[in-house]
């Protein structure tokens, strides 16, 4: 068949080509080719509907063959590849658009499924697929594009790029990417699925390019994964692996870059069985925020002979042996500054971090893990400078190698292990405002630094530092072993337990040996020009012990008095050696100034103490007695029983070993057992609730100005039990709840809040035609709380009583006597340095009160007044009690306290219409003045202290006595009513708010019953 021009041929239905296609006079024979295309003229080939099997053809060139999708090419056993157009050198593309299937049959050899010999673009979609025996797609000469939607495999390589070009798999791919020369880079880019099971490639770059994994890469006994020389860019956020079984001994590598500058970011998952990533030669710049894993060898490894670089934020790398491995001869710069690193997970001398090779590397770790089996970081022979920084987690060894190396550690950084500087001069910097701790060993250090400025750092192990140990800021806490000499410049401070070299101590340095109370051992000289502090309980003082000669000419001592032992000082404590001079010389100078936090101790030193030249202390007491603190009556009271108590005392021993005067006042105050005085003031002023319920009733059973609007009541006449006003009651019981609440202070007493609530009931009936006279009962519950003392407590109160009144045209008199039962339960809390109690009392007191009150009553036309003078008396008697609890309890025997008041003032009342309702306002304005015991006291002892009183809170002497109050008739039967009721003083006020419902019931006798119904009728409707 002949071609000519731009000709097109279309094969369709079950064509068979058993013959060459000629196209001009260039012919060519195509023995057991499938569709073979030559020379350069533009041809369109399309492949539809059924299948061919061709055994020879010849087609002129570029062009466009297209396999639609019902369409396939297959090549017979034996025969060649499927479709090949064929070109001269420098003549056009092709494109080959696969929707169905081209595929080779022949499995025996060197058989592609497309080969393009001048470049082209081969395009699968998902429908289609290309399978050739070894090779899927080959394309060689020009610039290569595959796209691929479908499949593509070859037993060997899916697709093999001659020059460069583009490979963009989105579904799947049989078998490994090659791009061959080394003159051009490629471009891979996988978002669907490549695998290959042996005997092949994986992705092969011989001019370096890019790959970009989003999908799955998965290759099986193949050496590497991918493998790329020159500059090359990897980026992973898929999976992509390389393993394979004990058969395969070539080492496997899951990515390996050589010879250029590699980029490699990784954020997906990445594992090879011996090497997870390998950068050789050239440069390495790497990120990981995924995982990298080699069950074998190393998660990474860095071999460059350029600069290195790698940075970790997050993820994980997981190493056989190392999980970093750096052996450059350029600058190295590793940050891990997330995740984990971890060697040594098949050999025990495995690293997290290795480095080697003469670079310099600087390494930085925060709020990462790093472990390793043989030791977690492993410096190399150039200069190596570590900062292990907030959130570092080491777990294993740090050894630093044999160049010039130095350490940073910050607070927050953990180093379970050993750190060796090894070889090289080496200086460590501990850093940081925190709180730092290194329990391990600092070894073959030429020296170290403390710069903490607000920090502290403390070390538990052995430490060498040849050239010594200088703290320049903050402090350090020595508690093992540091051999060297150390410096405390200004500002900082030097303490701890154990062992330090020759000292120094700077003006303004500080030196605190022992932690709380604890000895420090200087193995030479001792200079101290600065301060030493001492803490001192009452069985031991913290000590320096020097094997030296001692200067301490012009140094500051400065005493801490600890209160935690207090219940056993003793007020002969000491002497206590606090430098103990091993040397036969004498000390050298005294100490310039003393400072101590003690308020009842002074210090007693001897520099020729101990066995003749050490520098000792005694603690005695001095002439300052406890009162002498206090401020307020309730404090010396207190301070005054507790010191008369003396040494021995627990109370004593607590209060002599302060140092603070606000914070001993504090201590007497919560030991004063205020609550209980204040108490009585909140009983006593309780008793103006039920008096006022009482004065109340009988005004309003006289229809008295200003009283409650009254309400008929029950009564029995003369013609039987009949609702009718009060003023002829015989007999008529009553109701009525109570409530108040209150606070009390005073300018040295703290503030006391109190509430009550409560039910008073009566009853009551005429008597000698004039009078009338009742019982009440009632219960109340009243609590309080002084919550600046850490105190609280509540009474269940019980009264009964008489009261009785009567009323002379405008002139009122009443009068009643009350008695109530109290069941009184308190809690307080006790707790200052050194001191802790809790305390609890249960007791019962009782109240007698009795009040008596004349009235006139004025009416006028806009309102009714009544003047008045009230006058009541209250007894309150407590019962004796003792506190549980421990050396704070108190002991009170039974005690009377007794107050008398008086009340002038004036009550007013008027009636107005509201909106068409009945109302009355009313209102009381009053001058109330106490008598007596106004500051109610309390007397207690402690365990072997004299008797001492405390006050409470006052009692008002002076204090307005105001009433508010209006009724509102809803109904010829109904009154619903609100009321306020305070007493306003200036040290203190009481607030009572109150609102009542008041309906009647009438009982009509059989006479008033018939003229009810007078002249009512009565008719039925059937229905």
């Amino acid at each position: 068949m002949n071609l000519f021009g731009n000709s097109k041929i279309r094969l369709e239905k079950s064509s068979v080509i058993a013959s060459n296609l000629l196209r001009s006079s260039t012919s060519l024979i195509a023995i057991a080719v499938g569709i073979w295309v030559s020379q350069a003229r533009a041809e369109t080939i399309t492949i539809s509907t059924a299948s061919i099997v061709p055994v020879s053809s010849i087609v002129d060139p570029t062009g466009t063959i297209n396999v639609t999708q019902a369409g396939s090419v297959t090549t017979q056993s034996g025969g060649n590849h499927a479709i090949q157009p064929y070109m001269s050198p420098g003549l056009g593309a092709w494109t080959v658009n696969v929707d169905g299937s081209v595929k080779v049959l022949d499995a025996d050899n060197e058989v592609y499924g497309i080969w393009l010999r001048a470049g082209g673009t081969v395009n699968v979609s998902s429908t289609g697929k290309v399978e050739g025996s070894r090779k899927g797609v080959v394309i060689e000469g020009g610039t290569a594009n595959v796209q691929n939607d479908g499949l593509i495999s070859g037993s060997r390589i899916a697709v093999h790029v001659l020059a460069g070009g583009t490979v963009e798999n989105r579904n799947t791919m049989l078998g490994g990417v090659v791009f061959a020369t080394s003159a051009t880079p490629g471009n891979f880019v996988n978002k669907g699925n490549v695998s290959s099971n042996g005997g092949g490639f994986g992705v092969i770059m011989n001019g370096g390019g890019s790959l970009d994994n989003s999908g799955t890469v998965a290759f099986t006994n193949i050496g590497q994964g991918f493998w790329s020389q020159g500059n090359t860019t990897f980026t992973n956020s898929g999976t992509y692996t390389a393993k394979g079984d004990s058969s395969f001994s070539t080492p496997i590598y899951a990515v390996l870059l050589q010879n250029g500058n590699a980029v490699a970011n990784n954020s997906g998952i990445i594992e090879g069985r011996d090497v997870g990533l390998f950068v050789s030669q050239g440069t390495a710049d790497v990120t990981n925020s995924g995982t990298i894993t080699a069950t074998k060898v190393h998660a990474v490894a860095l071999q460059t002979t350029g600069a290195a670089s790698f940075k970790q934020t997050a993820g994980a790398l997981n190493g056989g042996t190392h999980g970093l491995s750096v052996v450059t001869s350029g600058d190295t710069t590793v940050s891990i500054n997330g995740g984990s690193v971890t060697g040594g997970l098949s050999s025990a001398n495995g690293i997290g971090v290795r480095f080697g090779g003469s670079g310099k590397t600087q390494m930085s770790v925060a709020n990462a893990s790093i472990t390793g089996a043989a030791a977690a970081i492993q410096g190399g022979t150039g200069s190596f400078d570590l900062s292990l920084l907030q959130g570092s987690i080491i777990s294993g060894d740090v050894k630093l190698g044999s160049g010039n190396s130095s350490l940073k550690l910050e607070p927050g950084a953990s180093v379970e292990g050993n750190i060796d500087a090894e070889a090289g001069t080496n200086t460590l910097l501990l850093t940081g405002s925190g709180s730092g701790s290194f329990q391990g060993n600092f070894l073959n250090f030429a020296s170290a630094q403390v710069d903490a400025a607000g920090g502290k750092w403390v070390l538990g192990g052995d430490a060498t530092f040849v050239d010594g140990m200088e703290v320049v800021g903050g402090s350090l806490a020595v508690n093992g072993n540091l051999t060297g000499n150390v410096t405390v410049r200004t500002g900082a401070r030097l303490g701890g337990t154990g062992t330090v070299g020759a000292t120094t101590i700077d003006t303004g340095g500080v030196h605190a040996p022992g932690n709380s109370v604890g000895t420090q051992t200087v193995a030479g000289n001792y200079v101290n020009h600065g301060a030493l502090q001492i803490e001192a309980t009452p069985e031991a003082a913290d000590q320096v012990k020097v094997s030296g000669t001692v200067d301490i000419a012009g140094a500051t001592l400065e005493l801490l008095m600890s209160p935690n032992a207090a219940s056993s000082w003793s007020i002969s404590n000491g002497p206590f050696i606090i430098i103990d001079n091993d040397n036969t010389d004498a000390v050298a100078g005294v100490f310039g100034a003393v400072n101590r936090n003690l308020l009842f101790l002074d210090e007693k030193l001897d520099y020729a103490g101990g066995d003749g030249n050490d520098v000792t202390l005694e603690l005695v007491r001095n002439d300052i007695g406890f009162a002498e603190v206090g401020i307020t009556p309730n404090q010396r009271a207190v301070a005054g029983a507790i010191d008369g108590a003396g040494p021995g005392n627990p109370l004593w021993n607590a209060i002599a070993l302060q140092g603070d005067a606000e914070a001993t006042r504090a201590a007497f105050d919560q030991l004063s057992g205020e609550i209980h005085a204040s108490a009585k003031t909140a009983l006593i002023d309780d008793t103006r609730v039920i008096l006022d319920v009482i004065n109340e009733r009988l005004r309003a059973a006289f229809f008295g100005t200003g009283a409650t609007a009254s309400l008929p009541v029950m009564a029995f006449g003369e013609g039987g039990p009949e609702l009718a006003p009060a003023t002829t009651d015989r007999f008529a019981a009553w109701s009525t709840a109570v409530g108040s609440r209150g606070r009390g202070e005073a300018d040295s007493i703290t503030t006391l809040k109190r509430s009550t609530g409560g039910l008073v009931a009566g009853v009551d009936g005429l008597a000698f035609e004039a009078w009338r006279v009742g019982a009440i009962a009632g219960y109340s519950h009243t609590s309080f709380d002084v919550k600046d003392r850490a105190s609280s407590g509540d009474s269940g109160s019980y009264s009964l009583g008489l009261y009785g009144g009567t009323q002379w045209n405008q002139f009122g008199l009443r009068a009643a006597a009350i008695y109530a039962w109290h069941n009184i339960e308190t809690d307080r809390t006790v707790a200052f340095p050194g001191f802790a109690d809790s305390l609890q009392a249960k007791y019962g007191a009782g109240t007698f009160h009795v009040f008596g009150e004349a009235s006139y009553r004025a009416d006028t036309i806009p309102a009714a007044f009544e003047p008045f003078a009230n006058l009541s008396h209250v007894s309150l008697h407590t019962d004796a009690y003792s506190e549980g609890g421990g050396a704070g309890a108190l002991h009170a025997e039974g005690q009377t306290t007794q107050a008398t008041f008086t009340t002038l003032g004036l009550r007013a009342s008027t009636g107005f219409d509201l909106s068409g309702t009945r109302a009355t306002a009313r209102g009381t304005i009053g001058w109330r003045h106490a008598y007596g015991d106004t500051i109610p006291l309390s007397t207690f002892v402690f365990g072997g202290s004299d008797a001492f009183a405390i006050q409470g809170v006052p009692i008002a002497r002076d204090a307005a006595v105001v009433e508010a109050a209006i009724d509102l008739n809803l109904t010829d039967d109904a009154v619903f009513g609100v009321t306020y009721s305070g007493q306003l003083a200036s040290g203190g006020q009481d607030h009572a708010f109150g609102a009542r419902v008041g309906v009647k019931f009438q009982r009509m006798s059989p006479k008033s019953a018939r003229r009810f119904w007078a002249g009512r009728t009565c008719s039925k409707t059937k229905t």
